[in-house]
């Protein structure tokens, strides 16, 4: 069996019985046993299970029954992600032993009403709070194009293995760029859909609070996320069902470039990208307006100050949630973004809701924007893959790492700045690849607004398209 081949090609072949789910399974479980030693994406394993099911979708398909659009597909999903029966600790080493009792995620809940063979979850960093990948109690996960760095976070565990094709597609999460940082650092597709179009936590399960946070698909092309966003996306379970299922909203008409209303964004004196990730961001210009696109802006937001919409949202990303991961006993004094989120851990009810009309007044600004254009393309974050650190003594988010970018060194919150605007303002992003002859995976996301998740996901596959992604280029030593 081709290891690159995506999700709906799979589901295709075996309602065609041209390939068994157990065949299938197997052929992904033996890659992740010949390549996992190197990588370690998937770190909780449920091979047994999935192979009682997968004999049972074969089972079914002989008697004429298909369970819905992914019958027999096997996947995995991010270790967040709650499966009765196995462990979530999103690797804090108090939790490793606290195996789920209670009712599946909403996202594994309709993966296996959609037909879906859950055969493993995979790697994050502790508390799901860093853009690199390692814990105290799975380890670290590399990234399958350069072993010597990260595959992202906190989807890096999925990431790594789509890129790698030991998984078709996989179910992440984001609240920082936890989906769209990992995918562009792997040379997938990553999407983060607009906010509360699938829902996050398990109803009689909710700790903390969910502001900001989703529930997102990875994948190695868009029609498989199309596909993916399919069977996730609808109000809660506990509506009935003949009221939940949303139909997203799809591109009418739109079927070039050149047809969509586009604006684009290269850069920021405040958070300048890297010169790879500029390159990208470039071609992606340069072969737009080939294609005839004529952008209708090239800026932010009339009225938008970018650092002060970021500092409102790392204070409310603050008072999101506490973490078990400590605070350096004193914070960087050169690093401003750190102490808006350690001041948002500390805020009156009435400070926050201060802050949260600052977020409706910019959230309106992209709206207002959004009257003019479709999407607005920009990149991912400041950076391609970076070496991985990995120190004695991990911090929440990293605070007080620094990044080396074109032979600079920069605070490591910069990775804020260009993920947070579509998660801030609750709009739906995807991260596409580009190519542009860099060892590296660089990229881009298109980000819409709300509920035009199809629409993005559409034009970052028009955008593969055009800068020269054909079929999926896999990692040269996981091929």
């Amino acid at each position: 069996m081709q290891p690159f081949l995506s999700a709906r090609t799979l589901a295709d072949k075996i309602r065609a019985k041209e390939i068994t789910a157990v065949d299938a399974l197997e052929h992904f479980i033996q890659r992740v046993q010949k390549y996992d030693p190197t990588l370690n994406c998937v770190v909780v394993r449920d091979f047994d299970r999935a192979r009682q099911r997968a004999k049972e979708a074969d089972n079914a398909l002989a008697e004429g029954t298909v369970w819905g659009p992914l019958h027999g597909v096997p996947l995995t999903v991010k270790e967040s992600k709650d499966i009765r029966g196995l462990v979530t600790c999103k690797g804090v080493a108090s939790q490793k032993d606290a195996v789920v009792t209670g009712d599946n995620s909403p996202a594994v809940v309709r993966l296996l009403d959609a037909g879906a063979v859950i055969f493993g979850k995979t790697n994050v960093p502790v508390d799901c709070l860093d853009w690199e990948t390692y814990n105290p109690v799975y380890g670290a996960t590399p990234n399958p194009w350069d072993t010597t760095r990260t595959p992202g976070g906190s989807s890096g565990g999925g990431s790594a293995a789509v890129a790698a094709g030991l998984t078709p597609v996989e179910v992440g999460s984001d609240v920082a760029g936890s989906i769209r940082v990992p995918a562009t650092f792997c040379g997938i597709v990553g999407h983060q859909p607009t906010y509360d179009l699938i829902p996050y936590y398990t109803p009689g399960q909710i700790s903390g609070t969910r502001d900001m946070a989703v529930v997102g698909p990875l994948a190695r092309t868009t029609d498989d996320i199309e596909l993916l966003m399919d069977v996730l996306s609808g109000l809660p379970d506990c509506v009935p069902k003949e009221c939940a299922k949303l139909d997203l909203l799809r591109p009418v008409g739109a079927k070039q470039l050149k047809e969509y209303r586009i604006g684009i964004i290269e850069t920021h004196p405040q958070c300048p990208p890297g010169a790879d990730v500029s390159a990208a961001v470039a071609k992606v210009k340069e072969t737009l307006q080939a294609a005839g696109v004529e952008f209708r802006s090239t800026s932010f937001p009339k009225g938008l100050d970018p650092m002060a919409s970021l500092e409102v949202y790392m204070k409310l990303l603050g008072a999101k949630g506490s973490t078990t991961l400590p605070l350096p006993k004193d914070l960087p004094v050169d690093d401003p973004i750190i102490t808006w989120w350690e001041q948002g851990r500390r805020l009156t009810h009435l400070e926050w809701i201060g802050l949260n009309k600052k977020r409706f007044e910019f959230q309106h600004m992209w709206q207002m924007l959004f009257k003019d254009v479709d999407v607005v393309i920009y990149p991912v974050c400041c950076c391609s893959a970076f070496k991985s650190q990995q120190p004695e003594g991990q911090t929440a988010y990293a605070v007080g790492r620094k990044l080396e970018i074109d032979g600079k060194q920069r605070n490591y919150s910069d990775m804020f700045f260009w993920p947070h605007f579509a998660i801030f303002g609750g709009f739906p992003a995807t991260a596409v690849p580009v190519k542009t002859g860099s060892e590296l995976p660089v990229g881009v996301q298109v980000m819409g607004p709300p509920l035009s998740d199809l629409t993005c996901v559409s034009v970052g596959g028009l955008i593969m398209e055009a800068t020269g992604h054909g079929e999926y280029g896999a990692p040269p030593d996981f091929q």
